[in-house]
């Protein structure tokens, strides 16, 4: 089951964090939101970052961001 955590209620100090993570195995999508000023009101548009964990050849956790067509697939 995919876990959730909800920044949406936290002060401006942390306005640079994600407003939702969710998580999935090894796959993360952070979601952002960034308001829109167009014109006469503003808007919030998000944007979806996704990420894997794994462990490399000394079993340290890294966190990758780049991604090919496989990358994100999970068992």
């Amino acid at each position: 089951m995919a876990q959730s955590t909800n920044n949406a209620s936290k002060t401006e100090k942390t306005a640079n964090r994600p407003v939702q993570t969710i998580r999935y195995g090894s796959v993360r999508a952070a979601i952002w939101r960034n308001m829109v000023d167009n014109g006469n009101a503003s808007r919030p548009l998000y944007c979806v970052t996704l990420s894997r964990s794994y462990q490399d050849a000394d079993d340290a956790w890294k966190e990758s961001a780049s991604s090919g067509p496989m990358t994100f697939v999970t068992r």
